[in-house]
């Protein structure tokens, strides 16, 4: 296209403002192809197209021109925004639960390594003397020479099993989840003081006062306790 005063060829989409002076004044070249006009023609004598009017196919072309360069706004992103992470007031909760249920299970297992502490201990005991006159020599001797009988003085046989049977039983059963093995120790650990009071009290003059049987009448009272204390723990958890 071509400007119709001057003859300067014009793209009609361009933005910018061709000026070349006042607009009032008769069209000298033609719009279609930028041929001179003669003095008072209506119509370009090279293509045809009429004097001041541009052709069909440029005035069809410029609108399609300008909207193609007109810009477009971009459309707004719909993709949503991700929350930032926080802590959920259900995460802290099941955080404080296992903690909770790991300090349950760490004060459990202090009590049944009581127990097993406590059987052992007094197993140990046997090998220390035990007393003065007919209960002298240690509680291993006792084991092997006095009858095993249940009434009277009871034998250190049954203290000495009894004790053996609690320790190896808490070897095996230390991380369990159940309360069984700790009621189990728990009774043993009550024979174990029945029998060590009816010790006491029929041959309360031929013990001496360092002596293991003081050690194992403490290991069946520290067994009885920690059984009951872990049986109830386990019970609740």
């Amino acid at each position: 296209m071509f400007c119709q005063w001057c003859g300067k060829d014009v793209d009609p989409g361009s933005v910018s403002i061709h000026h070349c002076g006042s607009k009032d004044r008769p069209p000298a070249f033609c719009i279609g192809c930028g041929t001179p006009l003669l003095e008072g023609a209506g119509a370009c004598t090279a293509c045809g197209t009429l004097a001041g009017q541009p052709p069909v196919a440029a005035a069809a072309a410029a609108p399609v021109a300008a909207a193609a360069v007109e810009p477009v706004a971009p459309e707004p992103s719909l993709r949503p925004i991700p929350a930032p992470m926080t802590t959920t007031p259900v995460a802290r909760a099941s955080s404080a639960t296992r903690r909770a249920d790991d300090d349950e299970m760490a004060a459990l297992g202090a009590l049944r390594r009581g127990q097993l502490f406590s059987a052992g201990l007094g197993a140990l005991a046997f090998f220390i003397s035990w007393g003065v006159g007919p209960v002298g020599t240690t509680g291993v001797i006792q084991v092997e020479y006095s009858p095993f009988q249940w009434w009277g003085a009871p034998s250190a046989q049954i203290l000495f099993t009894l004790l053996l049977v609690a320790f190896v039983v808490r070897v095996f059963t230390l991380r369990s989840y159940g309360a069984t093995v700790d009621w189990v120790v728990a009774g043993i650990g009550f024979v174990l003081v029945i029998c060590c009071v009816d010790w006491l009290w029929l041959l309360r003059h031929e013990l001496s006062y360092i002596t293991g049987f003081w050690i194992v009448a403490a290991s069946s009272v520290a067994m009885t306790g920690f059984g009951l204390a872990g049986a109830r723990r386990a019970s609740s958890s």
